[in-house]
């Protein structure tokens, strides 16, 4: 029986458009609309098919989700000055079709391998969950705190929500709550993983340079033994099938950052389409029936 892969991408992407021009001798692929319900799109749930734009993901071999998706109780845009009526305004209908989403997310996850698992997302949109966590089961994390104050001379001040479907993370307001990491030394290298491992990387001189948020340097040479180590219990720990860690290697080898909903479009750029490359045989591999650290 031919592999089916369905990706769901957000609007704006590309990324799918790679990953299926890469996957087109080897198994079918459909490419549909992750926020389909925002869209205005057909998307229907029924005890035994989830039919996403005509097609139903109880069929398919994988279903990958570009962008984790989570359940915020409040819109992410601002009201309309005059919404049409109390059931019509932006936050009811931003609850309504995200709760849409996610049931057939989850249901489908009952059938079908799903990419990332619809549970990721309050990771995704918790950088702080996922520290703690990790810092929890005793896995090195770099110093951080979650406060409303300033940071002090050094820190680096982070959003205290992630990147998730619905938001993207910015500079914390005036009395905001935000995570403040401790000052360090050294550079940090920025690595994804993909199946528990660590495919490609960059690095960056400093952490104020890594938390700027430019384009990170290719690191010349592979990743060593200790950081594929770390980042291996970091992605099975989380249960994470994409991820995006910030690694400080020098001194004592720790992880300042990690990102649960990771701009795989801008990875793919930054990397020359090796994102495209190494995802495409990923979800051919899963698709397949592999099992490995993530898939016992």
């Amino acid at each position: 029986m031919r592999r089916h892969i369905v990706y769901l991408r957000e609007v704006a992407s590309s990324l799918g458009e790679a990953v299926g021009a890469r996957l087109e001798a080897e198994a079918a692929f459909s490419l549909l609309t992750l926020d389909v319900a925002q869209e205005g799109g057909a998307l229907t749930v029924e005890p035994d098919r989830v039919v996403w734009e005509g097609v139903d993901l109880l069929q398919a071999s994988v279903v990958v989700v570009e962008k984790p998706v989570f359940a915020w109780p409040q819109a992410p845009v601002a009201e309309p000055e005059a919404p049409e009526g109390p059931g019509d305004s932006v936050a009811a209908r931003w609850r309504e079709t995200s709760a849409l989403l996610l049931s057939a997310l989850h249901a489908t996850a009952l059938r079908v391998p799903v990419l990332p698992a619809p549970a990721v997302a309050r990771l995704a949109c918790s950088p702080f969950a996922c520290l703690d966590r990790l810092a929890r089961h005793a896995i090195p994390v770099h110093g951080y705190l979650l406060t409303s104050t300033q940071a002090s001379s050094g820190s680096v001040t982070r959003d205290v929500c992630g990147s998730d479907l619905a938001h993207r993370p910015g500079a914390p307001g005036d009395g905001d709550a935000r995570i403040l990491l401790d000052p360090g030394e050294g550079e940090i290298l920025d690595v994804l993983a993909i199946g528990g491992r660590g495919v490609l990387a960059g690095r960056y001189p400093t952490i104020e340079a890594w938390a700027a948020d430019g384009d990170p340097a290719p690191l010349e040479g592979s990743l060593s033994p200790e950081v594929q180590a770390l980042v291996h219990a970091v992605a099975v720990d989380l249960s994470l099938e994409f991820v995006r860690i910030a690694v400080a290697p020098e001194k004592e080898l720790r992880v300042v950052w990690v990102d649960a909903g990771p701009d795989l479009g801008r990875l793919d750029r930054i990397h020359g389409g090796r994102v495209a490359d190494l995802l495409a045989r990923h979800f051919l591999e899963i698709a397949s029936g592999r099992k490995g650290a993530l898939h016992p």
